[in-house]
């Protein structure tokens, strides 16, 4: 049966117009997006299957046209563009938000940052730059690759730094492995890079690893 032959009150489009869009579930906004299923299964049902491949939409975020294409019979170049264009719409927004409030705890970091570092194949340097009231101004990626001591351009921090004006910041790195603990070279790279930013009098609030769906903050565990 196709989503038309439905009831009136089962069908996404219509059930956004009478209910509003907080009653659909994730798979018929999806559905939505989709417009259209195949022979063998319906919108809905497409979406219900990429949902659950993906077990959340952070991981469905982090996927291109390209794996949309190749992984889901229905989804063509049309749809899978939609797709990726209307999640990092939905990621903009979350940024917004966040850039209207201030920065302060690590669960805000992970928050603004995850979108990025999550799902990221290899591991990604960042610095957030905050005013003296931890309002966010801006964040840079800084290095990727092996991040190391050695190869992280702590010069180009602090040039940001004083570029915006900042106060404060904080650093942010992903496990691509998934491991969220601290490793030792985690740690001795932000004593080199805490030990610059007392010499310039800017604030090192936290240091923050994204390890898939978890976080690390340095500053609760007592490392910074």
């Amino acid at each position: 049966m196709s989503i038309k032959d439905w009831h009136k009150d089962e069908r996404p489009r219509e059930k956004l117009l009478e209910k509003g869009k907080h009653t659909l579930s994730n798979a018929e906004l999806l559905a939505i997006l989709i417009g259209s299923g195949t022979k063998e299964k319906s919108a809905i049902e497409l979406a219900r299957q990429i949902i659950t491949d993906n077990e959340n939409l952070l991981n469905l975020a982090s996927k291109s046209v390209r794996d949309l294409i190749k992984n889901y019979k229905g989804i063509g170049q049309a749809k899978a563009i939609t797709i990726v264009a209307a999640l990092e719409l939905a990621s903009r927004i979350s940024k917004d938000k966040i850039k209207r409030n201030k920065i302060l705890v690590p669960k805000d970091v992970f928050n603004l940052m995850s979108s990025y570092l999550s799902a990221a194949p290899e591991e990604e340097f960042w610095t957030i730059f905050l005013d003296i009231k931890s309002q966010l101004i801006s964040y840079e990626k800084i290095a990727d690759g092996q991040i190391n001591s050695t190869n992280i351009n702590i010069r180009k921090i602090f040039k940001l730094a004083f570029e915006t004006n900042s106060s404060n910041i904080i650093l942010v790195h992903n496990h691509p492995s998934h491991d969220v603990n601290a490793s030792i070279e985690d740690i001795e790279t932000t004593k080199k890079i805490k030990i610059a930013a007392d010499l310039l009098h800017i604030n090192i609030l936290d240091h923050i690893i994204i390890a898939g769906n978890n976080f690390f903050s340095f500053r609760e565990n007592e490392l910074i």
